[in-house]
């Protein structure tokens, strides 16, 4: 309990760390231009996002963007004690952490998504919860789809299919709020989809080479929650079309190793020699990560499946 108690108060003292850093360094572009106001022509996510953004933005800048900062970090170390990883602090100062921060990004919504999820299956809180969770999810669907698909399904599998229903009042509530607010955000948001474009050097997509990484998030006999969790998050990055290195600060929270940490920064240095051609090679971040996961769990079963194949004959003269 203590332990408990002392990694919170170390949390919030990194959170507010982070926030306060916030007053004295330029960034949080994309909060204040995109996000810090009503959703319009350029919205470039779903409206459910705006519930939030928009109070928020209500405190001025750049005290908006600091609470912004402030709640991500508080978030992630939340999420990931959630899920049984004590080593918080590799996703809070990693690369794609640091960045999201900076720009002003809201990976906050999915890191949320992962919390939630985490009170659905571990503490079983009422699935009314499920609508919140799908909320979160889809404010980026190249982030949190496959989590959401896979949450989903271990609650209708654990509880009944019916119980996902209790959804649907908390995500339909929330829904026609956009409506009510910002009539007309869903034509708006489609046709932004279509016309702005991200830097392509930013890019770190792999579509559609990426898709091969799904069989190997989804093969069975992975019992472990929080590793399938992870490769299915790690798989949903690599199968998207659009995807950059600060989506994988949700993926972190999940990871354990320190090993997840120093690569994310292996892709900033050295690789930032390679002017700005670094930023598309996020995707090995990921893609590492499921590997790890997916020979760290399947090693034994081949080993002794090829075994049976080529067992061991002592006797063989060669």
């Amino acid at each position: 309990m203590k332990q408990a108690s002392r990694s919170f108060f170390l949390l919030l003292g990194v959170a507010a760390g982070f926030a306060i850093a916030g007053s004295f360094l330029p960034g949080g572009f994309d909060a204040l231009y995109f996000f810090m106001r009503s959703p319009r022509t350029d919205t470039v996510v779903p409206a459910q996002a705006y519930l939030f953004t928009v109070p928020l933005s209500w405190l001025g800048w750049p005290r908006s963007w600091q609470v912004l900062i402030f709640l991500t970090i508080l978030g992630a170390g939340l999420a990931a004690l959630a899920w049984d990883n004590r080593n918080w602090w590799f996703a809070v100062f990693s690369a794609p952490m640091v960045w999201n921060i900076w720009l002003g990004q809201i990976e906050i919504f999915s890191i949320a998504g992962l919390l939630v999820a985490a009170l659905l299956i571990k503490r079983r809180v009422h699935p009314a919860w499920v609508g919140l969770m799908w909320l979160l999810f889809s404010v980026k669907p190249q982030v949190g789809l496959g989590p959401l698909l896979l949450v989903s399904w271990w609650v209708g599998r654990d509880r009944g299919f019916k119980a996902l229903l209790w959804g649907l009042p908390v995500a339909g509530l929330a829904l026609a709020l956009t409506f009510l607010f910002w009539p007309g955000w869903v034509e708006r948001w489609l046709v932004s989809l279509q016309i702005v474009h991200p830097n392509p050097a930013w890019v770190a997509a792999i579509w559609p080479y990426g898709l091969v990484f799904i069989p190997l998030a989804v093969l069975p006999r992975v019992a472990d929650q929080k590793k399938r969790l992870r490769m299915i998050a790690a798989a949903t990055l690599l199968a998207s079309p659009y995807f950059t290195l600060y989506h994988s600060s949700t993926l972190l929270v999940l990871v354990s190793s320190p090993l997840g940490l120093l690569l994310s920064w292996a892709l900033v240095y050295p690789a930032s020699a390679l002017a700005e051609t670094w930023r598309m090679w996020g995707w090995v971040l990921p893609a590492a990560i499921l590997l790890v996961d997916f020979t760290s769990h399947y090693q034994p079963i081949l080993a002794r499946f090829f075994h049976r194949l080529w067992p061991d004959h002592k006797n063989t003269v060669i």
